[in-house]
């Protein structure tokens, strides 16, 4: 009983201590070019491309794709004091994924207005995915270690959007 209550104890000692430093690292310009280190650079890439390949090398995740033909931007953001990338890449059936470096800015990519209906019971490359719709517009997001993706569909709902999802292909960002 005692072990018990002297564990529970440390574990909450310990992530108290924990978010004190992650509030004492919010908005710290110490903490900026740590993250800002961990990007690739983005000034030999135009922010607008219609080849997906060298987006996705200085995006430095994989991304997702159903067509190569299209168009996509890639982006540097800040939001909440940390600094990330978005890639947005749209192929020419209106299919949209859009991706964001790091995970945690995840929020940045929500489709608001779609309504999250819970885990799908599929997945993509191995990790869970959770649905949002309304209408006849789906979207699914998951994410990886590195980043965050959204995979929306405007129009044919959940099933088209299951469907389109069993063609899915990546492009393997070049990690040097």
């Amino acid at each position: 009983m005692l072990k018990k209550l002297l564990a529970a104890l440390g574990l909450a000692l310990m992530l108290a201590v924990f978010y004190l430093m992650l509030l004492m690292g919010i908005g710290s310009d110490a903490s900026s070019p740590q993250q800002a280190q961990s990007l690739p650079p983005s000034a030999s890439v135009p922010a607008i491309s219609s080849n997906l390949k060298d987006l996705s090398a200085q995006f430095g995740a994989d991304v997702p794709y159903i067509s190569l033909l299209g168009e996509g931007a890639l982006n540097d953001i800040t939001s909440h004091g940390v600094t990330g990338r978005l890639l947005t890449w749209q192929d020419d059936s209106g299919f949209t994924v859009s991706c964001i470096r790091p995970a945690a800015l995840a929020s940045c990519i929500r489709y608001d207005h779609l309504a999250v209906s819970g885990a799908a019971g599929w997945s993509i490359a191995g990790y869970p995915v959770l649905l949002a719709q309304d209408a006849g517009e789906a979207c699914v997001y998951y994410s990886t270690d590195d980043a965050a993706y959204a995979l929306y569909l405007p129009s044919g709902g959940v099933p088209a959007l299951e469907s389109l999802l069993s063609h899915l292909s990546f492009v393997v960002a070049n990690n040097q």
